[in-house]
């Protein structure tokens, strides 16, 4: 995963360099040309960037917060996910075993009133493992949906960062001669935008 994370980001930062500057000369100004290709790369390989590249700085902190609530969801639901594995392993491989898993200190037992402090049954260990499997299942689910959307959120900003959205949007109606084989009336429509 790291190896791939490198490669993803040593491409990027190759790709960056080779990107030239285009130049396009309009009779009174200067203007530079938005890469959607440079954008997309910045975002694929640090999330946030490429909405930075844009000039949309205040996407970048709603994708970190999106990312970083995938990532702290990931990371509680693997450690409950290990401790119900750790115990049903345990209970299965020693029927010896003397658990010190129980109601009360089972994670988040806080948001549980009145746990008891007896040892977590079977049926409820296995329950609460298949559900943490779930769990996690979605965070990393989610993770890679909040990524993706950054991605292809960076690539349709740069596409459209040079469009013009310009106030005067109108429809004029001229009345206007229409030639064919002898003159006679009809209108012009013209879309100004």
């Amino acid at each position: 995963m790291i190896r791939l994370f490198l490669f993803i980001v040593l491409m990027t930062l190759s790709e960056i360099g080779n990107a030239q500057l285009v130049i396009e000369k309009d009779s009174t100004q200067t203007k530079r040309t938005h890469f959607a290709k440079k954008a997309t790369l910045l975002s694929t390989a640090i999330p946030g960037a490429g909405q930075i590249y844009n000039k949309k700085i205040w996407k970048a902190p709603i994708v970190w917060g999106g990312m970083g609530t995938c990532v702290y969801f990931a990371i509680n639901n693997r450690e409950a996910f290990r401790l119900y594995k750790t115990e049903a392993f345990n209970r299965e491989s020693d029927p010896n075993f003397t658990s010190r898993l129980t109601y009360q200190n089972s994670p988040y037992a806080n948001y549980l009133k009145n746990a008891p402090d007896i040892k977590m049954e079977d049926e409820d260990l296995y329950d609460r493992l298949d559900k943490r499997k779930r769990w996690l299942d979605l965070s990393y689910f989610a993770a890679v949906v909040v990524y993706g959307l950054n991605i292809i959120d960076a690539n349709v900003d740069a596409h459209l960062f040079d469009y013009d959205i310009s106030p005067d949007i109108s429809l004029r109606i001229i009345p206007a001669p229409v030639f064919i084989a002898s003159p006679k009336a009809g209108l012009s429509f013209t879309l100004n935008f």
